[in-house]
């Protein structure tokens, strides 16, 4: 079920990857947020059918920013996204998993790429992007919170991935 609105090149090319390799899934508005708890919690992008029902929150990262070069899969979220996909998960069977997808562009560039992406690109629209997935208790295990707001995930933990 493709989007209707406007949407990164990285939720597009996720889509396209999983409607080319006929995985069946199941876009939401993620624009807007649900009622929960008393409050509201955030939407995540897809649902995933399968042995497990996976909760996926698209985060778009082009790969390899010049200002860390010592650690070039740095990425954040904010605690609202933490908090939730763990209300997403919690919600229902134990049969859910919520999962962050990472869709990296890649560069452009004569450099060689980590072998996490060997074998693991695709093409959408003239760019190369490659993706990556870590449940959220795996983030939240493998990550510092940077200030109040934010959590970071480094790569040395790209093991996990």
């Amino acid at each position: 079920m493709r989007r209707k609105g406007n949407h990164s090149h990285y939720e597009n090319a996720v889509e396209a990857y999983l409607r080319t390799n006929n995985y069946p899934y199941v876009s939401t508005l993620e624009s807007q947020r649900v009622a929960y708890n008393g409050g509201t919690i955030k939407n995540f992008d897809l649902i995933l059918p399968g042995r497990k029902i996976l909760f996926v929150d698209i985060k778009g990262r082009k790969f390899g920013y010049e200002s860390t070069p010592g650690n070039i899969f740095e990425n954040w979220i904010l605690r609202d996204d933490i908090n939730s996909l763990e209300s997403w998960r919690s919600l229902g069977s134990s049969n859910q998993q919520a999962y962050l997808l990472y869709a990296f562009c890649l560069p452009d560039l004569d450099i060689p790429l980590p072998n996490v992406f060997v074998g693991n690109s695709f093409v959408f629209n003239g760019k190369v992007y490659a993706f990556l997935a870590i449940t959220i208790e795996d983030y939240i295990a493998n990550s510092k919170q940077r200030n109040l707001l934010r959590f970071v995930f480094h790569e040395k933990f790209l093991p996990h991935w």
